[in-house]
C-alpha cells in the first residue's frame, strides 16, 4: 500500500464485504505519515446493489474509520442542478418516506442564486386497478389544462428571462409504460398536446392504433 498516497471510493454505499477488506488492506495500518488518505463518496439512502453482494454496513464502518483517523465527514446537501421550490417538494415527500426507518433523511439545499422559479407540479402515480389509472389520468389531464390555460411564468435558462409555460414544459413521470395509453387518453381528449417516447407494448403504439 505504501505505492498508493490516496485511495478514493466513489459509490461506497455500495462495497462489498470483500471490496470493504480489499480497501482496508490498500490503506493500511502504519502511522498518520506513511498509510495512503482514504476518501469516501457514498450515500447510504442509494444502497441498492443488495443481490449482488454490497452491505451498507461495510459503508458505515469505513465512514466510522475516516472518523476515527481524525478524517471529516462532509453532508453534500447542496443541489446545483434543482430549483429551490422542487427540493421544498422532494424534501417534504421523502420525509415522509425515510420516516420510522433506519436511514435518516438529510435535507437537500436548492440553488441560492437561481431566479424566482414557476411553480412545479409533483405527480405520484397510483398503482391498482384499472379505474383507479382512468380516474388519476383524468385528473392529471384536468391539472395540466388548468396550467395551459392560465400558463404560469417560468424561467427560461437559455433566453435568460421568464415566459408563459408551454406544454413542453411539462413532464409526466411514470414507473412504466404498462398504462401509458389511458394518459395519453385523457390528454388527448383535454386537448393537451403531449409527445411519448418509444417504446411500450407494442399494440399501444400510436401507429399500430391508427392501422
Amino acid at each position: 500500500f505504501r505505492s498508493f498516497r490516496h485511495v478514493m471510493v466513489d459509490e461506497a454505499q455500495d462495497v462489498s464485504p470483500i471490496q470493504a477488506r480489499l480497501v482496508r488492506a490498500l490503506i493500511g495500518d502504519e502511522g498518520v505519515e506513511t498509510r495512503p488518505r482514504l476518501f469516501l463518496v457514498g450515500d447510504e439512502k442509494q444502497s441498492i446493489y443488495g443481490f449482488r453482494g454490497a452491505d451498507v454496513r461495510q459503508f458505515r464502518e469505513l465512514r466510522e474509520l475516516v472518523r476515527q483517523r481524525g478524517g471529516l465527514l462532509l453532508p453534500l446537501s447542496a443541489s446545483f442542478r434543482t430549483h429551490r421550490d422542487l427540493v421544498a417538494h422532494t424534501n417534504a415527500l421523502f420525509a415522509e418516506v425515510f420516516e420510522g426507518s433506519a436511514v435518516a433523511m438529510e435535507p437537500m439545499t436548492g440553488r441560492p442564486s437561481e431566479p424566482p422559479p414557476g411553480p412545479h407540479l409533483v405527480l405520484t402515480p397510483v398503482a391498482g386497478r384499472s379505474q383507479q389509472w382512468l380516474t388519476e389520468a383524468e385528473a392529471i389531464a384536468q391539472e395540466m389544462r388548468r396550467i395551459l390555460d392560465a400558463p404560469p411564468a417560468i424561467w427560461d435558462k437559455r433566453a435568460g428571462t421568464h415566459r408563459p409555460a408551454r406544454p413542453g414544459d411539462i413532464a409526466l413521470l411514470l414507473r412504466g409504460l404498462g398504462h401509458v395509453h389511458t394518459f395519453e387518453q385523457a390528454l388527448d381528449a383535454n386537448g393537451v398536446p403531449f409527445a411519448t417516447p418509444s417504446g411500450g407494448r407494442f399494440f399501444t403504439r400510436a401507429e399500430v392504433l391508427e392501422i
